[in-house]
C-alpha cells in the first residue's frame, strides 16, 4: 500500500507544473524553458546558444511503452539530470570568460537552474507517457484507497458500538 503511494507521488511530480499546481501545457514549458536558458546565459556570461547546447538532452522516440518501462526511463532520466549537473559544474568552471569567471555561489544557482531546466525538458519530453502511466495508477490504486477507506469506516463504528469514545 505505501508502495502505491510512493509511485503515485512520484508519478505526480514528473507531471510539470506551475508553483501554484496548475499543470503546465506544452507552450508554457517551451515559454519557461527559453526564461531558464536567458536568465543561465545572464547568470554564466555564456551565450543563449552555448547554454541550450550544454543542457541537450537527446529525446527519445516517442512510442507507447509499457507502464514499467515508462517508469525506469522516469528514473533514468532522474539519474541522468544528476549526473549531467554534476558535469555542468566543471564545464561551466572552465568555459566561464577569463575576464569573468563564476563565484561559487553562482555557480551553484547556476547549476540549480540548469538542473530545472533539464528536468523542465525531460518532463516536457515524457508528459504524455507519464499521464498515460498516472492513469493507469489512478485505475489500479482506486481499490487500494476504497480498502483503507472501509477498513478506517469499520473501525471507527466497531469502537464506537464498544462504547470505547474520547466523550466519557
Amino acid at each position: 500500500m505505501i508502495l502505491s503511494g510512493v509511485v503515485g507521488r512520484y508519478l505526480y511530480t514528473r507531471i510539470p507544473r506551475a508553483k501554484s499546481g496548475v499543470e503546465f501545457t506544452r507552450e508554457e514549458v517551451a515559454a519557461e524553458r527559453k526564461k531558464l536558458i536567458e536568465l543561465l546565459a545572464a547568470t554564466t556570461g555564456l551565450s543563449p546558444a552555448d547554454v541550450d547546447r550544454t543542457l541537450d538532452v537527446s529525446p527519445p522516440e516517442d512510442r507507447k511503452e509499457n507502464p514499467l518501462k515508462v517508469l525506469g526511463m522516469l528514473l533514468t532520466n532522474d539519474l541522468m539530470r544528476w549526473r549531467l549537473t554534476r558535469q555542468l559544474r566543471t564545464r561551466w568552471r572552465t568555459l566561464a570568460p577569463a575576464n569573468r569567471p563564476l563565484s561559487k555561489t553562482t555557480l551553484a544557482h547556476a547549476v540549480k537552474l540548469a538542473s530545472r531546466e533539464i528536468e523542465l525538458t525531460q518532463q516536457a519530453r515524457m508528459l504524455s507517457a507519464t499521464q498515460r502511466v498516472f492513469r493507469y495508477w489512478h485505475v489500479a490504486h482506486r481499490p487500494f484507497a476504497i480498502t483503507a477507506l472501509v477498513a478506517v469506516v469499520v473501525h471507527v463504528v466497531v469502537v464506537i458500538a464498544v462504547g470505547a469514545t474520547w466523550f466519557r
